[in-house]
């Protein structure tokens, strides 16, 4: 079986995670129509980036984009050396670069008009799915599951015996 390369990411209105899959080289990203991997995202350009096979590796290369092609955290401004799990910003839109043996489908999408507005990334930006990996596989957290049971308590009654009297 032939190794399944794809981009993951979180993408719609309430951030799914979705996987885009590189078949073919070099694949352009961006919202034009004409891009091999289309995506709907707001701050992507038309034509973003470009990746590419090089001597049995994959590099990535920004296309001149508005807002930026990020790996691993740091702007690139030439070709990058990228690899399984590295960590790609489109803009501020993130993806892991994942490589594994599997079968593949095609996931696309478009748009028309970029939003501009990207310097560099925040420092509070979230790392999300590389980070998180990383602590799993250290150990040090772990999936726990809690029942949530709800209880129906009656109404208290006051106690009357608490209740201080007067008498005349």
């Amino acid at each position: 079986m032939a190794n399944r390369i794809y981009l993951e990411g979180f993408s719609g209105k309430n951030k799914l995670p979705r996987r885009y899959d590189i078949d073919a080289y070099p694949v352009v990203i961006g919202r034009h129509e004409d891009c091999n991997l289309q995506l709907n995202i707001p701050r992507i350009s038309r034509h973003h980036a470009e990746i590419d096979q090089v001597e049995g590796g994959l590099q990535i290369k920004d296309l001149g984009s508005t807002n930026g092609t990020f790996v691993n955290h740091k702007r690139i401004d030439k070709p990058a050396g990228i690899g399984n799990g590295d960590v790609l910003h489109l803009a501020d839109h993130e993806f892991r670069l994942v490589c594994e043996a599997e079968d593949s489908t095609q996931v696309s999408q478009s748009a028309d008009s970029t939003i501009i507005g990207i310097q560099s990334l925040p420092s509070h930006f979230p790392t999300q799915v590389r980070e998180f990996e990383t602590l799993l596989k250290k150990g040090l957290v772990r999936a726990f599951h809690q029942v949530i049971r709800t209880i129906t308590v009656p109404p208290m009654r006051p106690n009357c015996s608490a209740v201080a009297t007067t008498r005349p």
